[in-house]
């Protein structure tokens, strides 16, 4: 699936070159809302990262974390996101 390998491969996204990126935009927002509902800290800190641009430090900086937990997290939240994008627990919504 595209989302899984731009996650993987990027911290940053750029949907408007990929020739899925509606498909692909429908994945992202559904995940992240299921993220936002299970783990809310996990969704703020992938929207600072992905939309926001920010580095590990200023999302620390940020949220006023250690930078060690950011990093946990950030690990973490990833995982998430891989698993339910492999799994097709996230599968986009075209009709």
């Amino acid at each position: 699936m595209g989302f899984t390998l731009m996650l993987k491969t990027t911290d940053r996204l750029d949907l408007y070159t990929s020739p899925h990126g509606t498909t692909i935009a429908l994945t992202i927002d559904r995940l992240l809302n299921d993220l936002a509902q299970s783990k809310p800290e996990w969704s703020n800190l992938v929207e600072m990262k992905y939309f926001l641009g920010l580095t590990d430090e200023e999302a620390a900086e940020v949220l006023g974390m250690k930078l060690r937990t950011i990093q946990r997290m950030w690990r973490d939240a990833r995982q998430w996101l891989f698993e339910r994008a492999e799994g097709g627990d996230a599968r986009s919504v075209t009709s």
